[in-house]
């Protein structure tokens, strides 16, 4: 019983100092690493579904999971909180972010919201198996290139 009740006070204490870190009192390089692996999971979602989609993998039983994980990785809630600590010139953790992400947040916080929009569109025609054809991902694939490429949020 005590267990079992260290590991649940445990759990709620990472629950409540969990925002914290996330918001921005958290050291540069963590909040850097916790930003990329987010990232990551977003990239590696929409990257199953593009080589699913255009035939360079026979995984379709892996279509919908990638569509939901994209999805719950795309939400906002998540990525915006991965960005909200301004990192610019601290720590020692290599990133592309650039320092124009909390310049212009306002059009950065709108790219992540349309993201996630795109995300659930894909989310939903998976989920009717009407996900076939990688025409659909063209939405959140320019979603990703404008931070990626356009707007010059991220480094080349």
């Amino acid at each position: 019983m005590i267990r079992r009740t260290t590991v649940l006070l445990t759990f709620v204490a990472c629950l409540v100092s969990a925002p914290a870190v996330i918001a921005g009192d958290a050291d540069p390089d963590a909040a850097i690493k916790y930003r990329k692996s987010v990232m990551s999971a977003v990239g590696g979602h929409i990257g199953g579904l593009v080589a699913i989609l255009k035939g360079e993998v026979e995984q379709p039983d892996s279509l919908a999971t990638h569509a939901d994980g994209f999805a719950v990785a795309a939400t906002y809630g998540v990525t915006s909180a991965a960005f909200e600590q301004n990192t610019e010139g601290l720590g020692s953790e290599k990133t592309t972010a650039t320092g124009k992400i909390w310049q212009d947040w306002d059009r950065f916080d709108e790219a992540l919201k349309a993201m996630e929009v795109a995300a659930r569109e894909i989310q939903a025609a998976a989920a009717n198996g009407e996900l076939t054809s990688f025409d659909q991902l063209k939405p959140a694939l320019k979603e990703c290139g404008f931070c990626h490429r356009e707007s010059g949020f991220r480094e080349k």
